[in-house]
């Protein structure tokens, strides 16, 4: 990730939204009220999928691009969705005993990880939806009640974020490992062994390996972000009324 180089802008589309992410093909997702829409990387309009029975959408995973998931935590659903925005499933997580879900991503094999506030619990079900690895009452490992919003799996392990202690790591089983001390954000990406950010208007860019921090100034021009994402060659941008890519 080259950093030092400047921010040079490609692109800039009119959009208000409030969901966005992008996968590693380089898609855009775009989300708001009940509507989602998947554009490629020059943003022409490739496929739309809308819900009007599963309440507010709290997150997108696209870290696997076939198997798209939605999180509706106010109903307690998970939809995953294929690479034209098919449903595939629907699985309701109050018929499996998970009543207060807070976050929800991939896993490994067609796994899923949810975190169940119920009982502060990470819970790993297969796509037979039986349960194969759970972390554990978490306020007895962890000393403290922990209200996470988002996380990801990414190279074995699973990346928490718990916005008032940071960024909770556990391996795979769902044993806890470590804390990475990044407050108060509500998510993050992983690029190349390479957490990146935003946070008071900058982007944080961890280094996994190395545990080393740096920050990166948002291009000029841009006000009331929502949302930064750095890619293999672009930096995307949220505002309120637009996705800008840069390449750097």
């Amino acid at each position: 990730m080259a950093t030092d180089r400047p921010f040079t802008l490609k692109k800039s589309f009119p959009i208000q939204t409030t969901h966005f992410t992008v996968d590693k093909f380089g898609n855009i997702y775009t989300a708001s009220d009940k509507l989602l829409q998947k554009y490629d990387s020059a943003f022409h309009l490739l496929y739309s999928y809308s819900n009007l029975n599963t309440g507010k959408l709290q997150s997108i995973d696209a870290e696997n691009p076939l198997k798209l998931l939605l999180f509706y935590p106010d109903f307690a659903k998970i939809t995953i969705l294929d690479s034209r925005l098919s449903v595939q499933a629907e699985i309701d997580l109050r018929a499996l005993q998970m009543l207060q879900p807070t976050a929800v991503c991939n896993s490994y094999n067609e796994n899923l990880w949810i975190f169940d506030l119920q009982d502060f619990q990470l819970r790993r079900i297969d796509k037979n939806l039986i349960m194969n690895n759970e972390s554990g009452n978490l306020i007895q490992i962890l000393g403290y009640a922990p209200h996470p919003n988002f996380m990801l799996e990414n190279n074995n392990w699973l990346y928490v974020n718990n916005p008032e202690t940071g960024i909770l790591v556990f391996d795979i089983y769902g044993t806890y490992y470590k804390t990475i001390p990044i407050e108060h954000i509500q998510s993050f990406r992983i690029f190349k062994d390479q957490l990146t950010y935003l946070k008071n208007n900058e982007i944080g860019i961890y280094h996994l390996k190395k545990f080393t921090e740096s920050k990166l100034p948002i291009p000029s021009g841009n006000q009331d972000i929502l949302s930064a994402i750095i890619g293999e060659k672009d930096l995307y941008i949220l505002t309120k009324d637009s996705v800008k890519i840069y390449s750097y």
